[in-house]
C-alpha cells in the first residue's frame, strides 16, 4: 500500500484576507458608517497615525473601509485584528 499526502497551497491569485475581493457583494453604508467613525467620532486629520483594532469581525470589510479612508484623509492606519 501506498501513502499520499496532499500539500495545501495559497493560490497567490487569490484575494488577501483584508481585500474585500470579488465575492463580496460592496455594501455603500459599510464607506457611510466609515467616513462618520473617521469624521465626526474620531476628527480624523492628515499625519495622524490611528489604531484600528478589529475584534472577532466576521467579515473585514468595515476594516478596509477604514484605512481606505484614513489613508485618503492622510493617516496612518494601523490595523490589529484579534479573534
Amino acid at each position: 500500500m501506498s501513502r499520499r499526502t496532499a500539500s495545501i497551497r495559497r493560490d497567490s491569485r487569490a484575494p488577501s484576507p483584508l481585500s474585500p475581493g470579488p465575492s463580496l457583494m460592496h455594501d455603500p453604508r459599510i464607506d457611510k458608517l466609515a467616513d462618520v467613525l473617521l469624521d465626526h467620532s474620531c476628527e480624523l486629520q492628515a499625519g495622524e497615525t490611528i489604531l484600528i483594532e478589529a475584534i472577532d469581525l466576521p467579515e473585514p470589510q468595515l476594516v478596509v473601509a477604514l484605512v481606505n479612508g484614513a489613508a485618503k484623509r492622510g493617516a496612518i492606519p494601523l490595523v490589529e485584528m484579534k479573534s
